[in-house]
């Protein structure tokens, strides 16, 4: 799509590939988006001119739901559930050339989006409806949103560090300060939840705008950015 939403081009996908979910471009301009296939969650790389697969990167067995890039890495959720007490959901950082697993994170229980902001890795934990902040190696920073979330399905970070929650069954999103505080909440009225809702929310780094996939409504809004004010002491 154009920036003012016009269908530019499409392509039809491989047979092989489902689930196609959060997309992201790469420094390269190419587009990088997570989905499964028959080997398991998995990041597709899509030449932007032609919307042609040039190469998967395959991780393990699960379901491809949320992805992120920074620094050649190409960070994949996948899988979720809880097994004898243990959770079951990883997040793995995959070589975006080679796709060889550089890192692997586990501890979750459904993992889905992903965001890297301000070097940090932040991950949507649908299953324990919270969002947890790592580092980029995976060690945990800050844990978001525990009794205030229901079904966190995306997580972003605005033009303001503000943290910006998908928050699922809640039927918002829930803004976060940097430190965890709950703020407020938008769209609440507009946004649904009509079961087995999978929305996402991005930022525009260059303009700061805010994308929002309406899932169950087949709409996307765009929020404007927030204002940043500044305090001036007198006297």
């Amino acid at each position: 799509f154009s920036p003012e939403l016009v269908l530019v081009s499409k392509q039809i996908l491989p047979r092989d590939v489902v689930n196609p979910s959060q997309m992201q471009m790469a420094p390269n301009g190419d587009f990088v988006f997570a989905c499964s296939r028959s080997g398991g969650a998995t990041a597709a790389v899509v030449d932007p001119k032609t919307l042609e697969v040039k190469r998967f990167l395959q991780a393990e067995g699960g379901r491809g739901l949320g992805l992120a890039l920074r620094g050649g890495l190409v960070y994949l959720s996948y899988g979720g559930r809880f097994s004898h007490g243990e959770k079951r959901g990883c997040v793995v950082a995959l070589d975006f050339e080679t796709g060889e697993v550089v890192h692997t994170f586990r501890g979750f229980a459904k993992p889905t989006g992903l965001c890297v902001a301000n070097d940090q890795l932040l991950v949507s934990d649908r299953g324990a409806n919270e969002v947890r902040v790592m580092t980029l190696e995976g060690e945990d920073v800050l844990t978001i949103g525990q009794g205030q979330l229901k079904y966190p399905n995306d997580v972003a970070v605005d033009s303001c560090g503000n943290i910006l929650v998908m928050d699922t069954g809640n039927e918002r999103v829930a803004v976060f300060s940097p430190d965890g505080q709950l703020m407020a909440s938008l769209l609440q009225g507009t946004f649904k939840d009509r079961g087995n809702t999978h929305s996402y929310i991005s930022v525009n780094p260059l303009t700061g705008a805010i994308s929002v996939s309406l899932d169950d409504i087949h709409k996307v809004a765009i929020l404007c950015p927030p204002i940043k004010t500044a305090i001036v002491a007198s006297g």
